[in-house]
């Protein structure tokens, strides 16, 4: 439940990011299937 709550809150922080760079709310909120690698390239960039 832990690992869950934890990836939940980096999409939340990468939606966060590219609203405010404009993004559409409907694409990233909720994650839609043609955002999801660009989210899966956000998160590999965040951990190193």
């Amino acid at each position: 439940m832990l690992a869950k709550a934890s990836e939940h809150a980096e999409w939340e922080d990468f939606a966060r990011l590219r609203l405010s760079e404009g993004g559409d709310l409907r694409k990233y909120y909720p994650l839609r299937a043609d955002a999801q690698s660009e989210y899966e390239e956000w998160k590999q960039q965040q951990q190193g």
